[in-house]
């Protein structure tokens, strides 16, 4: 089974608040998640995906 990251690890991973990952949600923003009942996670591929995307090469 892929590995579930909660909203305070994926915070501490990036830097930004879980305040903030709650409003991305709220907006609909495109980083994926899961609900399972009323807890949020993160897939492990997922946020590879959405880094991966948001890389600037210069």
């Amino acid at each position: 089974m892929e590995q579930l990251y909660t909203p305070a690890q994926v915070s501490e991973a990036l830097g930004v608040s879980v305040k903030t990952l709650e409003k991305w949600r709220w907006e609909r923003r495109n980083l994926p998640y899961v609900k399972l009942g009323t807890a949020v996670r993160y897939k492990e591929s997922d946020l590879t995906a959405w880094l991966g995307a948001h890389t600037v090469d210069i």
